[in-house]
């Protein structure tokens, strides 16, 4: 019976060993499957808008390229196909423009014309997807600031500076220890944001400790080993007026995690512990956009060094989180990986200055961080220097990988991206830091509270019978326009609900013009059905309710007037112009739009107008004035038939649209905004002067370049009559999520004559 019993108890602690050491193994897979399940539902995408300059006149075209990027991967996007685009006045926060352009491939080519009746001042041009824009989102980056001028340029007051500064401590990893050397980092900005350059003195128990000052942007961080038992505080020099945060609290035991640094292929990390714990199991786990990269397993007595392979993180935040033996979070710390990881996009001009009216020829070449021909879609426009707002600093760079990531507006982030600054790492690496690890948008708690993440836009339009006969399918007409003449129509055919969407592809379809719907006219009976058509009545319904985060440095403040441009001896003024408009002489066009479409009746093989069971079959017919059909109901009529809401002489197509649609069960929706061609004349040798200047301050706008398989592709154009400083800035995405960008600059002089 004992052996028996010894048995049993081997047996049973040999299981129990099993199943401990089983459990142990899946810890790192748990760790890393409960972020992902987190992140897994938080499928979105990101929005940038890219314009052919910064400042522009009323009367001039506006150009812009819209990316839409995979929120993860960065790879473009392909679940969106309507961008909803407003042109907001900064000042009254009013939308002065709102139109809808297709997404195709993850890209968008708009262009929209600046009115007259636009006020000088700063505009945000906004966009929106079904997969960017949602209810819970707090934060709101897909927008470009402009400036608009009209008349006589203005100038715009914004003070930098006041007497209130703030300043706020963050220890690395999120807490201070006692007697464990830790980085304290610190920022100071004033009540505008702007960063703040300071010095001062830390204090322990009233005894200067050490002294620190600002290293970049208002930042900077010192080392030290706190004491629980001994007070700090902090006393900045020749700042009176300063509100300094209460100093952290020090915990009496515990484990800081620090950053030192990282190489192309790993980052080093060192772990310290109180001293007199016990050995303890820890666990390290690096995490980008909620898909973890490693987690790593340690043993820590006193100090643990990691060296955790980095090389396979996507260039970006990453964020690392130290757990204990429990799996409770005890430090967490965000660094930036693999900034080497990009597109390098090289422009060669075949000259540094040119004539006005001479030709360009630019040559671009791409490649990734191995320097493999990449193929790329790239956008570049090359325009006037007065043109560019220095003071904004958003690129694509910035947009994707900084300040769609962090909470918060970001200072000068184009800063850490630029080679020219030597110490963009150490840069970089104090804005995570004073930034927060809590301001990632893939941390665990902000997955957790990601709130509502219902579309605000969608990429169809919902319809729905009132009074439709129940279980019965009925027909929507849907009409498009080429010029004064109807298309085809198209079915769209509700369901037993009598519902119905009408879908991208409809817009598409109709182009720029109005896709025209009509309910179906049953046995003498109009349907009348409900459209949804108040995207914008959400958007802006909820726009107000969101944080607009741009980022910003030290502000421009005057706007100058581009110089006016130089007119060779070719050109003459006109004195005088006069524009003489012919009246329309067939009338409304819109009524005459519609009447061709209330015309747009057919008669199908067994001889029943407009039938709802044999609809655009082949053999249908149009009706024939004078002769007799039967309706649905099997009643004869003489055609042409007037439903209900009629008169006996038809419409009166004088009334108003409104009332002419109302009484013709019409609805309407518009397309696409009309996609144009960016204008590019030709100087050859063929070129006849026609007198007139050529006057642009946008040389060349081109949203759409592809590079080939060798990662090439050549651009020309064509100087105007403006000699001045020009400035080119190209910006792309691979079909692998690579970002880069790169800028050039050349001058036009006048030409000899």
């Amino acid at each position: 019976m004992f052996c028996i019993n010894k048995i049993f108890s081997f047996i049973f602690l040999l299981v129990s060993y099993i199943m401990f050491s089983q459990a142990e193994e899946n810890i790192p897979q748990f760790l890393s499957k409960n972020l992902q399940e987190l992140a897994g539902s938080q499928i979105s995408d990101v929005v940038y808008l890219q314009t052919d300059k910064d400042l522009y006149f009323t009367q001039e075209n506006l150009w812009f390229k819209s990316t839409v990027l995979d929120s993860k991967t960065n790879a473009p996007s392909n679940r969106s196909h309507i961008l909803f685009v407003q042109l907001i006045e900064e000042k009254t926060d009013t939308p002065v423009w709102e139109e809808k352009y297709e997404i195709e491939n993850g890209f968008v080519d708009g262009h929209l014309f600046l009115s007259d009746s636009l006020a000088s001042g700063t505009y945000r041009l906004a966009g929106y997807s079904s997969h960017s824009y949602f209810k819970g989102q707090k934060e709101f980056y897909a927008f470009k600031k402009i400036k608009i001028l009209k008349g006589e340029p203005q100038a715009e007051e914004d003070n930098q500076t006041d007497g209130s500064i703030h300043f706020a401590v963050f220890p690395e990893g999120g807490h201070l220890v006692s007697g464990l050397e830790s980085r304290l980092a610190f920022k100071a900005v004033n009540t505008k944001g702007y960063s703040v350059e300071v010095s001062g003195t830390l204090y322990e128990n009233d005894q200067a400790l050490l002294e620190f000052e600002t290293r970049h942007a208002g930042m900077g961080s010192f080392m030290f080993a706190p004491d629980a038992n001994k007070t700090y505080r902090i006393q900045l020099n020749n700042q009176k007026e300063a509100k300094i945060e209460a100093f952290p609290k020090i915990q009496p035991q515990g484990k800081v995690l620090n950053y030192l640094g990282a190489n192309h292929k790993d980052g080093y990390f060192k772990i310290t512990q109180s001293p007199g714990q016990a050995e303890e199991k820890i666990y390290v786990r690096l995490q980008a956009k909620g898909v973890s990269s490693q987690v790593v397993v340690g043993y820590i007595k006193d100090e643990l060094k990691l060296r955790i392979p980095i090389e396979n993180l996507p260039q970006g935040i990453t964020e690392v989180t130290l757990f204990d033996k429990d799996l409770k979070p005890i430090a967490e710390r965000l660094i930036y990986a693999n900034a080497h990881k990009k597109l390098y996009i090289n422009a060669q001009l075949d000259k540094s200055e040119y004539q006005t009216r001479g030709k360009v020829r630019l040559k671009l070449s791409v490649t990734d961080e191995t320097k493999t021909p990449t193929i790329a879609h790239l956008g570049l426009r090359i325009f006037g220097h007065l043109y560019k707002n220095t003071s904004d600093t958003k690129t694509i760079e910035t947009h994707y990988l900084l300040s769609s990531q962090l909470k918060g507006r970001l200072y000068d982030p184009s800063y850490y991206f630029e080679a020219k600054n030597k110490n963009r790492n150490a840069a970089l690496d104090l804005l995570l830091q004073t930034q927060g690890w809590r301001a990632y948008k893939w941390n665990e708690a902000n997955l957790k509270e990601k709130g509502d993440n219902e579309p605000l836009v969608f990429d169809y339009y919902k319809g729905k019978m009132l009074n439709s006969i129940p279980n019965m399918h009925h027909i929507v007409k849907a009409f498009s326009f080429t010029g004064d003449s109807l298309k085809q129509f198209k079915p769209l055919m509700t369901n037993s609900l009598g519902r119905f969407v009408v879908t991208s592809s409809y817009f598409k379809w109709v182009e720029h013009d109005f896709l025209y719907l009509q309910g179906p006219f049953i046995n003498e009976k109009i349907f009348p059905f409900q459209l949804n058509t108040n995207y914008y009545n959400d958007i802006n319904n909820h726009r107000i309710k969101k944080n607009n985060h741009y980022p910003f440095t030290t502000f421009e403040k005057e706007i100058h007037e581009p110089k006016p441009f130089v007119l060779s001896s070719a050109h003459t003024r006109l004195s005088q112009v006069t524009v003489k408009v012919k009246k329309n002489r067939y009338g409304n066009k819109q009524s005459q739009k519609l009447k061709a479409l209330l015309s747009f009746d057919y008669v199908c093989h067994l001889n029943i107008f407009n039938c709802e069971n044999h609809v655009f079959l082949p053999n249908s017919t149009r009706p024939v004035k004078g002769r007799t059909y039967r309706l649905q109901s099997g009643t004869p009529f003489v055609y042409p038939y007037l439903p209900v809401g009629y008169n006996k002489d038809g419409l009166d197509f004088e009334v108003n649209l409104k009332e002419i649609m109302a009484q013709s069960n019409i609805k309407r929706i518009k397309g696409f905004y009309e996609k144009k061609e960016f204008y590019q004349p030709v100087y050859d040798k063929d070129y006849i002067d026609d007198g007139f200047p050529d006057k642009r301050s946008t040389l060349f706008w081109k949203p759409d370049i592809i590079t080939n398989e060798q990662g090439e592709a050549t651009v020309e154009f064509y100087c105007s009559d403006i000699n001045s400083l020009y400035l080119g800035e190209i910006e792309g995405v691979s079909g692998s999520g690579q970002l880069g960008r790169t800028d050039f600059e050349f001058t036009v002089t006048k030409q000899k004559n």
